[in-house]
């Protein structure tokens, strides 16, 4: 059985089809091999040796070769068709239950919560700053925005200079500019 792997998701990552006996650790993750890049939504990653990777997907050879293995991600988009399918699946067995990103984890707190505390901590907060504390904490990219939208909209919080796209806007507590 194979499988299509690439090395991270962006359009430049090149592709090749391994056997799943020599994909190790397979998980399911947010965050590429190589760069660390995060993703918006999961897919299935694993480990591969790190010499076959260098010369089969996208490897720069810049980084720390931990353990002389590379982190590889398995795209579901690559893999709906026969034959790759079936190796997918089984695959999809060792890693068990996809995460959602629309559950919490056991005591964590509501997004819109923990966004009140950590603006309420600084006064003002930065996007890029909220966002990347919210990720390190495991709650998800579109749930993020979702939440910032829905508390915007109804006046919990205010977005101070700049468009939403800047990652140095700032976001402040209603209350705080009254």
């Amino acid at each position: 059985m194979e499988v299509i792997i690439k090395r991270s998701g962006g359009s430049y990552s090149k592709e090749a089809a391994v056997d799943v006996d020599i994909i190790r650790d397979v998980h399911w993750g947010n965050v590429s091999g190589g760069v660390n890049a995060r993703h918006a939504g999961f897919s299935l990653y694993g480990y591969i040796d790190y010499s076959l990777a260098s010369k089969i997907v996208s490897c720069s050879g810049t980084h720390a070769h931990y353990g002389n293995r590379a982190k590889i991600m398995i795209p579901a988009s690559l893999n709906k068709e026969s034959p790759y399918r079936e190796g997918y699946e089984y695959l999809l067995d060792r890693a068990g239950r996809k995460p959602s990103y629309h559950y919490r984890l056991p005591g964590q707190k509501p997004c819109t919560k923990r966004i009140l505390e950590l603006i309420a901590q600084e006064e003002s907060v930065t996007r890029k700053a909220l966002r990347d504390q919210l990720l390190g904490e495991r709650y998800g990219g579109k749930q993020i925005a979702r939440a910032l939208n829905r508390m915007e909209k109804d006046g919990r919080i205010i977005y101070k200079e700049g468009s939403s796209n800047n990652p140095q806007q700032l976001i402040i507590l209603k209350k705080a500019v009254l």
